[in-house]
Order: C-alpha cells, then structure tokens, then sequence
C-alpha cells in the first residue's frame, strides 16, 4: 500500500485528529479498490478474514487499519445475514472496538457506515437486545460506546428509531467524553433533517427536566436549524452545561480575537466523511437488505453499504 500513498495527503490527515496519527497517505477509493481486488483475488472464508482484521486493526498506520474494515465490508452480504449477523456484531464489539484496535474515531465512523449501520438496520433482533446498555461507560469503552450512537445515523435521517435514538442520547448526555458528546449530537443534527420539530422537543423537554446539555452536544444538534430557531435555543439550554455549573471560566474574547465558529475550534469528525463521500459519490448505490424481527424499535428500512450509510441525501455536512 505504500506505493498507492501521497505524500502531502498523509500530512494533511494529521489535521483531523489531536493524538499523532501515522498515515501512507492512501485515499480512501484507493483503499477501497485494493480491498475489493484482495477479496476476489484470495476468496478467503469469513472466518479466517475476521481473523486477519483483527491483525491488521493493530498495524499502526491508519491506512491499514480502514483497510480492516474495507475488507470486512466486503463481506457485508454474508456478515448480516441471519446466520451471522450476532456473532458478526460480538466481533466487532468484543474483539475489535472493545479492545482498541483501531483506536481513532475516524476508524469507528468508517466501520458504522461501511458495516455497522448495515448490520443494525437489517437485524432487528440486535437492536431489540437492550441496544442502550452498549452507552454504558462502566463496562464498554468510548469506541463501543461512539458506534453505539452513530450506528444509527441512517435510521434517524428517514425518521426511524426515533425512541431508541432519544434512549441512547439521553443515556450519553452525561458521557464526559468529548468524542462521545460529538457522536449524539452528530445523531441528533442528522435525526434533525427528517424530524427537526421532534429533536426541537428533546431539546426542550430534557432543559426543562434540568438534564445536563453540553455546549459541544447543543451546537452539533442545532447545526441543520434555521438561524433565529438556532440561537433561541442554544440561550435556551446554555446554562445547562456541566461546565457552566461548575463555575469553570468559559472563553472570551479580546481585542482582535479570532471570532469563534459556530462549532468547536477541532475539526468536525464529519468533515473527513464528507470529503471521503465526494470522492466515493459513484460507489454510493443502495443495497435492499432483509429486515429481520418486530416490537418497540420496528424497522422498515432498507440498509445501504459505502458512504450512504451516513450520508444518504445529496446537501453536504
């Protein structure tokens, strides 16, 4: 894969992330093709890909690692099928997220939209096995926890789940990690495109039941709102940071300071999908999927691999 690397783009990947990453400099396609053609060249078992993903997750390039995932993602037909789709979510939750492997958030997003997102959308039964104990911080680590949320990003864009989408979000408002406050307002900006006035209503009824609303959550929610629906809102709730209420000194601003964006001074974990989406545009087609299983989380949806598992509508993030 070394020789598929740019050098200027390697560098520049550095800007998504605080921690050091290590990167060839592989586009995301480039990984993409590379992954399809060692699947159709070695016509390796299920099995024994599961164990080669495992390997590769804990390479410290970044490239092999989302390589992992392009790979597992090939076998997207055989992973969610109703044979494998439990044990395929208890690897990917025990064997990869849980223990770290791939260690960044950029890793977990990919892993939702090319696998997890699929996975959860056809089979109804993983959803219906207490989804939200997976948001528990006492036993799952934050990529179980992340996955946990933005796994469901495709079902709130066409309205869907909406019940389990305010369980786990209100079972992560107290997550003191920032990474996770990301990934439920993330859920709730693009559960907000198909049901605006019900995440309006969330908003409002969790304020007024005194939950705590981090700042990052808040302006993540809001950022599809209209302006003046926007900034009432976050008034409204801006005393409801943990942050605030412990008298923590927020920022300010002097002479000839930088204005502050609308969202934090990091770059949004979005912002990398999107530009991996643009350059993914024709490999975004649907895949119907069986839906499996009835009851209080019921699905209707048909789960689509690649980039549209995240970003299934044309505006851009």
């Amino acid at each position: 894969m070394r020789d598929m690397g740019e050098k200027k783009y390697a560098e520049g990947q550095q800007r998504f992330f605080k921690n050091v990453v290590k990167s060839l400099g592989v586009r995301t396609p480039k990984i993409r093709a590379y992954a399809k053609e060692y699947y159709k060249e070695k016509e390796i078992s299920w099995d024994d890909v599961k164990t080669l993903a495992v390997k590769l997750a804990q390479q410290p390039w970044l490239d092999i690692k989302h390589f992992s995932i392009e790979l597992l993602a090939c076998y997207q037909k055989i992973a969610t099928d109703q044979e494998h789709a439990s044990a395929t979510w208890d690897y990917l939750r025990d064997d990869l997220l849980q223990k770290g492997s791939w260690g960044t958030w950029s890793c977990v997003d990919c892993l939702c939209s090319r696998l997890l997102s699929a996975l959860v959308s056809a089979r109804q039964d993983i959803l219906e096995d207490d989804w939200v104990q997976y948001t528990n911080r006492d036993k799952w680590n934050l990529w179980v926890r992340r996955a946990a949320a933005v796994a469901l990003i495709p079902l709130g864009k066409k309205g869907r789940q909406l019940e389990l989408i305010w369980d786990v979000t209100d079972a992560m408002l107290d997550d003191p990690e920032d990474l996770a406050q990301k990934a439920i307002g993330w859920l709730l900006k693009e559960t907000s495109k198909h049901s605006q006035a019900a995440v309006e209503r969330y908003l409002r009824e969790r304020h007024g039941a005194g939950r705590p609303l981090t700042r990052t959550f808040v302006r993540y929610c809001l950022e599809k709102f209209p302006q003046a629906k926007r900034r009432t809102l976050l008034e409204l709730t801006s005393q409801d940071d943990p942050a605030k209420k412990k008298g923590r000194p927020g920022k300010t601003r002097g002479k000839g300071a930088r204005k502050e964006k609308d969202d934090d001074d990091d770059v949004e974990d979005d912002d990398v999908e999107e530009e991996e989406e643009e350059e993914e545009e024709e490999e975004a087609k649907g895949k119907k999927v069986e839906v499996v299983g009835s009851g209080r989380y019921n699905l209707r949806a048909a789960a689509r691999p690649v980039a549209a598992a995240v970003d299934d509508d044309d505006d851009d993030e």
